[in-house]
C-alpha cells in the first residue's frame, strides 16, 4: 500500500489544528476511529437510541474521514471527479452528507457552484471551521430544516452516504 505523507496533507493539517491535540493522538486516532465507530454504533442499536444522534453527536467521524480523505488525495480521486465535472460542464453542485468538507473546498476551489448538506452536529461544525480556515466560507450551506433533493442539481455527490441512511431507496429516488 502507498505511503501517506501525513505531514503534507492539508486535511490532516486541519485535523490537527483543529483538535490542538499532539500529532501522534490524532493519527492514532484516525488509523482507529473506525474501530470504535463500528461498536459505539453497535451500542447504540443494542440500547435503542435514536441512530441519527449517533452521527450526530461523535467526534469520531472527523478521524475516520480524514483517513479515509488522505487517501482520495493520495490517489487525486477527487481531482480527477472535479476534472470530469468540468469537462461534463456541469456547474451546480450539492455535496450531500459531505462530511468534513474536503470535495467541497476541492470544488469550490474549482470554481464550481457548491453546496454542502450534513447533519448539524459535530463533523459539520468541524466542516463549517474547514470552509473559513481555507477561505471556503461562500460555500453555500443547507440546514437540516431543508430537504436539499427537492432542488433540482447538475450533480449530487453522495459518497459513502447510502449505507447510513434507514431507507436510501427514498434518497435514491
Amino acid at each position: 500500500m502507498t505511503k501517506i505523507n501525513i505531514l503534507k496533507s492539508r486535511i490532516f493539517l486541519d485535523l490537527l489544528e483543529y483538535t490542538k491535540l499532539p500529532r501522534e493522538i490524532v493519527f492514532r486516532r484516525c488509523d482507529y476511529a473506525y474501530i470504535e465507530l463500528a461498536y459505539l454504533w453497535h451500542k447504540y442499536r443494542r440500547e435503542g437510541k435514536e441512530i441519527i444522534n449517533y452521527y450526530k453527536e461523535t467526534d469520531l467521524y472527523i478521524y475516520d474521514l480524514t483517513k479515509y480523505q488522505t487517501v482520495l488525495e493520495n490517489y487525486s480521486t477527487i481531482n480527477n471527479i472535479i476534472k470530469k465535472i468540468k469537462e461534463l460542464n456541469l456547474n451546480k453542485v450539492l455535496e450531500f452528507g459531505g462530511g468534513i468538507g474536503e470535495f467541497s473546498i476541492k470544488c469550490k476551489e474549482n470554481g464550481l457552484d457548491i453546496y454542502y448538506y450534513e447533519l448539524e452536529g459535530t463533523t459539520k461544525e468541524y466542516a463549517l471551521w474547514r470552509f473559513n480556515k481555507n477561505k471556503c466560507a461562500d460555500i453555500k450551506i443547507i440546514h437540516e430544516n431543508k430537504d436539499p433533493l427537492e432542488e433540482e442539481w447538475d450533480l449530487v455527490n453522495v459518497m459513502d452516504v447510502l449505507e447510513h441512511i434507514a431507507n436510501p431507496e427514498v434518497i435514491i429516488n
